[in-house]
């Protein structure tokens, strides 16, 4: 992405100089102004991945329907399951059980986690005035705690900024527990009893949500554009029954958070993100070591059994084109 800098105009006014910037998130950390200097401007570029490098017909979506009740969302999915195998390794099987799993959303939860995720649009370009550094410094850092707050992160580097991915996933722990707690009892009943074989459920009922990119903006109650970076947060992902790569990369996460000792991270390229799981590995699988950790990479856009990844991802990764995030 271009690297968007900033606009700073000096002007005297009854004896002091104002300089008025418009802001690129970290500029306060970048540089420093001397005299009256001008460079080109714009809003801050965005650290999230370009989108649609898996599009429609590369997974094979399950079943989802929705009706409102009222103050509540109904939702039904059916899927398959194909992440269990018959015995570990590169020759395995995969064992397909279809589920089907039905949850009740309340509205008013969902325009809460809704309302509570994005940042002015406005505030991405809108000037701050000072007389002072130290009066700069306060108003930028003020800024960006505010975009903080809103799960979003000011980036040290780059003059950048993106979602907060664990901020997400803590926002959101307790509004998918129940999904993972039911998924998690759905596939005891069918006989899975493994770690590996409970995240395969979760993963599956995950990868079956039709794909689709979430718009960058939405408009709150008030008319006002909200920047959301083309993210869901993870109750509007289990409303909608779709997302792109890191809509739903994240959704798996937050009902991983849920399982008892499981650690995940994240993975993010330039133009798709997955993620991973600690667990023993099977042979075969595709697994990134971090700390002396094994993680297992699960590709959660379309139906790719644990630990399989398309071999481009899988290149990139090696070439070190992505950037690895620890989430819990």
């Amino acid at each position: 992405m271009l690297r968007h800098h900033n606009r700073v105009r000096a002007t005297i006014m009854a004896g002091f100089r104002v300089l008025i910037l418009n802001i690129c998130v970290c500029a306060f950390l970048v540089a420093h102004v001397r005299g009256a200097r001008a460079a080109d401007s714009d809003r801050p570029a965005t650290s999230r991945p370009t989108k649609q490098r898996f599009g429609p017909g590369h997974f094979q979506p399950g079943t989802f329907s929705r009706t409102l009740e009222g103050p509540v969302a109904k939702l039904s999915y059916g899927w398959q399951n194909n992440n269990t195998t018959t015995t570990p390794g590169p020759d395995a099987n995969s064992v397909s059980n279809s589920f089907t799993y039905e949850l009740t959303i309340k509205l008013s939860r969902l325009n809460q986690a809704v309302a509570s995720f994005g940042i002015l649009e406005s505030s991405m370009t809108l000037p701050i005035t000072y007389r002072t550094d130290q009066e700069k410094m306060s108003k930028l850092r003020a800024r960006s705690q505010e975009w903080t707050a809103r799960g979003f992160l000011a980036h040290l580097t780059g003059g950048k900024i993106g979602p907060d991915y664990k901020w997400m996933i803590n926002q959101s722990r307790a509004d998918v527990y129940p999904v993972t707690l039911q998924l998690c009892q759905l596939a005891r009943a069918q006989g899975y009893k493994t770690t590996r074989d409970i995240v395969g459920v979760l993963a599956s009922f995950v990868q079956s949500m039709e794909y689709k990119v979430p718009p960058s903006t939405r408009t709150d109650d008030a008319g006002q554009q909200i920047f959301t970076g083309g993210i869901n947060m993870p109750i509007e992902t289990l409303y909608n029954g779709w997302g792109d790569c890191d809509t739903k990369s994240i959704l798996l996460a937050s009902m991983l958070a849920n399982l008892a000792r499981e650690r995940a991270i994240l993975l993010m390229g330039k133009s798709h993100v997955f993620i991973g799981f600690k667990d023993v590995p099977h042979e075969g699988d595709r697994t990134l070591v971090i700390q002396n950790e094994t993680y297992i990479l699960i590709e959660a856009t379309h139906t790719w059994p644990i630990g399989k990844l398309p071999e481009e991802e899988w290149a990139g990764l090696n070439k070190g084109q992505y950037s690895v995030i620890p989430l819990f």
